[in-house]
């Protein structure tokens, strides 16, 4: 019984050991892999990437239109004709009005080169005048014993009142001083009179000459839009392209250029007048894709202009486009409640229409 109790013994601490030699280790992790490229996730409408209006500085009356919004216009498509009737009265009002500006700016510029002078010249009077010498000189003419005298303080009163451009006041200086008397008693109120006559003068002067510039700086500030207003008619005259979109012709219909676009935006109704600045037409180049989306901020720093980017729709994830980061924002917003920074995205696969909701996937560059 005993040996039986040993045997069985020995036979359990062999199975024992030979288990515990067969017992596996556990396994390594898997070292990171080092060439793993991380990317910043974010999601973002698709437009395009340029959209060009079509706009005039004046008021346009529509006659016909050849385009409905939504629709692809292949290139030199006809869009829009106007009444080229209204265009030409209004080319010609742009010209006239042109005109008459810059001719009261030449007459501003002389009036105010006029009134620089007559400042400049009520200034100087203003510090020239000197009333004791003047009264002297009348003290001088009053008391007089001598032709010879009387012609030499005239002619000293002629002077003085020549530099302060006060020579019309000689006849009622030279009467004054024809009596003693009155000259002690009336010359010095006279004189100071005078000084205060010159300096509102002065005053006046400059009063006229800043309103004179006030009216300059407006007329200069009004004649630039009316450049740019008159050399827009001309061009539309002259069949040039505008905005990069396209032209019109003699007969007032405006035909998309070399680039495919869609019309992004209702045409006026036939018959409608579109007010001057408001926009005809709204286009979207095809030729180019454009995605904005918000990078939280803690994430911006692996962001850069030329980094890869994979865009996916989200109606069809497995669909993969390739694109680039053109632009960065230099400053942060809060959208939501959170720190984000814009960044901008294009690209060149037309499979990417404008309207999607994508998926944005920015490498680190």
């Amino acid at each position: 019984m005993k040996r039986t109790m040993l045997m069985t013994a020995a036979l359990l601490l062999a199975l024992f050991a030979a288990g515990c030699s067969d017992t596996k280790q556990p396994a390594k992790p898997a070292a990171t892999d080092e060439a793993a490229v991380s990317h910043v996730t974010a999601f973002g409408l698709v437009r395009c990437a340029e959209s060009p209006v079509l706009k005039l500085p004046v008021e346009a009356a529509v006659v016909e239109v050849y385009a409905r919004e939504g629709q692809v216009l292949a290139p030199h498509t006809p869009v829009l004709k106007l009444d080229t009737e209204s265009l030409q009265r209004e080319r010609e009002r742009a010209g006239h009005e042109l005109k008459a500006l810059e001719a009261s700016i030449e007459s501003l510029t002389a009036q105010i080169k006029q009134a620089e002078a007559d400042l400049a010249a009520a200034q100087d009077a203003t510090k020239r005048y000197d009333m004791n010498r003047l009264l002297g000189i009348l003290e001088r003419l009053a008391n007089a014993g001598s032709h010879t005298k009387r012609d030499l303080a005239e002619k000293e009163l002629l002077e003085c009142l020549k530099e302060i451009h006060c020579v019309d006041r000689y006849h009622s200086l030279g009467a004054l001083a024809a009596d003693k008397r009155r000259v002690r008693n009336n010359a010095r109120p006279v004189l100071l009179a005078l000084e205060a006559e010159l300096a509102r003068a002065a005053r006046a002067r400059e009063s006229e000459l800043s309103a004179l510039k006030q009216s300059d700086e407006q007329a200069r500030a009004n004649v630039l839009p009316l450049r740019e207003k008159a050399a827009i008619m001309e061009e539309i005259a002259g069949g040039a392209t505008l905005c990069g979109i396209g032209s019109f012709d003699a007969a007032g219909v405006f035909t998309t250029g070399g680039r495919e676009l869609v019309l992004l935006s209702a045409l006026p109704l036939p018959g409608q007048a579109v007010a001057p600045g408001q926009a005809l037409a709204a286009f979207g180049a095809l030729d180019t894709r454009e995605v904005t989306v918000n990078v939280e901020e803690q994430l911006i720093s692996g962001v850069a202009v030329g980094a890869d980017v994979q865009l996916s729709p989200l109606y069809d994830k497995g669909a993969v486009w390739i694109g680039t980061v053109t632009a960065v924002s230099g400053q942060a917003v809060i959208v939501n409640g959170e720190t984000v920074v814009p960044v901008t995205v294009q690209s060149e696969d037309l499979a990417l229409g404008p309207g999607y909701n994508a998926t944005v996937k920015i490498f680190s560059k």
